[in-house]
């Protein structure tokens, strides 16, 4: 993290404290530059009230001293600020025609390369709360796709450090399972009468690899990923950062690919040589060739992928 952008000119000099509204202001503008997403004027009321709790948190009373504090401490606060303002909506089975794609990729062709002791990489990019990762992990162990079958590995990731410990857990109440069967409960989960909580069986759970990332910066990972399932994420994005990070996509899918989107999201037309739609809001990879750009794919070694 850059933590000098976040730091105002004057630094050093006495300078008139913040009002209100441009404390506000200055948030939307940090978290515009550090994760991407954009919060217009008219939903600055959003953040005042989702910031409420966090400032009865730090016993402060008001958002122009909560500005203050992230200044002064950048690293450890920046976090809770994209926690509190990014929206972790997600259930079981979400877009359920995005999962019929993903079981016909894995029948026609991750079940073949596994057969020919291939390797495969998935990823749930802005996993959330996890829902989606599990749901890809329960459909790969349907066709029986799972470790003890091969080389076969799930990396979810989202940019909320708060949202990734329950997604790792896999632990969830009944009003979270949404989606879900009952015999799908049965068959993938345990239930834990004295919590009243259901948690993702172990055989699952030793398919997904769960990570902190931020999609508007290097992957840490080169893929090839077989799937990518990257949907309501861009919709926080201006137009500029989702073509790049569409463009980042591209770089790290396979030929063939799938990239799966959000139901409000399209690929831009200029990337139309890299993607082909094969859905809805569903594409994969074509085989023209393109070089990734160091500026925004980066250079890093692999990681979890």
């Amino acid at each position: 993290m850059d933590q000098g952008i976040i730091r105002p000119a004057t630094a050093g000099r006495d300078v008139p404290p913040l009002d209100e509204g441009e404390a506000i202001a200055a948030l939307a503008d940090l978290v515009r530059r550090e994760a991407g997403i954009e919060i217009g004027a008219s939903r600055h009321a959003m953040i005042r009230s989702r910031l409420a709790r966090r400032l009865r948190a730090l016993h402060l009373d008001s958002i122009a001293a909560y500005h203050d504090l992230l200044l002064a401490a950048p690293a450890q606060e920046l976090p809770h600020l994209i926690s509190c303002l990014t929206t972790n909506v997600s259930s079981f089975f979400r877009e359920p025609h995005h999962f019929d794609m993903l079981a016909e990729t894995a029948r026609k062709t991750l079940m073949p390369r596994l057969a020919a002791n291939g390797r495969v990489r998935l990823w749930s990019a802005g996993c959330a709360l996890g829902q989606e990762a599990w749901t890809m992990a329960m459909v790969l162990a349907d066709l029986g796709l799972t470790p003890d079958r091969g080389d076969i590995r799930i990396l979810a990731t989202d940019i909320d450090p708060v949202a990734l410990q329950t997604a790792a857990l896999g632990r969830y109440t009944e009003a979270m399972l949404d989606g879900l069967p009952r015999e799908r409960r049965q068959k993938s989960m345990s239930f834990d009468a004295q919590t009243d909580e259901w948690t993702v069986t172990e055989p699952l759970r030793r398919q997904v690899t769960f990570r902190e990332l931020n999609l508007v910066r290097p992957f840490p990972v080169r893929g090839p990923f077989d799937v990518i399932f990257c949907r309501n994420v861009m919709i926080y994005f201006d137009d500029r950062t989702q073509l790049e990070l569409c463009r980042r996509f591209a770089a790290v899918l396979a030929e063939g690919g799938l990239l799966c989107i959000g139901h409000s999201e399209r690929i831009a037309e200029e990337l139309a040589p890299l993607f082909t739609g094969v859905g809805l809001t569903a594409y994969r990879r074509t085989s023209v060739a393109v070089i990734p750009d160091p500026r925004t794919t980066g250079r890093m070694p692999h990681g979890a992928a």
